[in-house]
């Protein structure tokens, strides 16, 4: 009877990790995560193009986050969604125009599924995006202004990536 149990046993795999020993996670069930955040201090949206600066990195797994290049490195080849948000103040008085984009690198080159555009004349906007992207095992994900009319700031900007194939 004790052998039965066996037979009709399944392994388990969580986060590509072996929750049994004579289990085999393939690499396509690891999981992967990183995240980037900024604080609430106003910083310019402007040179353009302009890398979002980021202050702190939150919980990873399987990634790099940076706060010094505002990169997150994945480190597995596979599909990640990818999603920003970030927060703006206008102090045109009028229209705010801003454009944001995900880039990939190291050479970086945009993600143009990750365009997103922010026409308002609020004096607070939230602006925000999530894309699934295959990526390389190397490549590094950062997010850019590349966009700005009129005199504005953002603040608490967030970036996370989540590997989901």
């Amino acid at each position: 009877m004790g052998n039965d149990k066996k037979k009709n046993h399944h392994c388990k795999c969580e986060g590509g990790f072996k929750l049994e020993v004579n289990c085999n996670c393939s690499p396509s069930s690891q999981s992967a995560f990183g995240s980037l955040y900024g604080d609430r201090t106003f910083k310019a949206t402007s040179p353009i193009p302009l890398v979002v600066d980021f202050t702190i990195a939150g919980p990873f797994l399987l990634t790099v986050p940076d706060t010094v290049t505002n990169t997150i490195t994945v480190t597995n080849a596979g599909i990640y969604e990818i999603s920003y948000d970030i927060q703006l103040i206008n102090q045109s008085g009028g229209t705010a125009n801003n454009t944001f984009t995900l880039q990939k690198g190291p050479v970086f080159i945009d993600i143009p599924e990750s365009n997103a555009e922010l026409i308002s004349d609020d004096q607070v906007s939230a602006i925000g995006r999530t894309v699934q992207v295959a990526l390389i095992a190397g490549q590094q994900i950062r997010l850019v202004i590349i966009g700005s009319d009129g005199v504005h700031q953002y603040y608490l900007p967030a970036l996370t990536v989540k590997r989901i194939g």
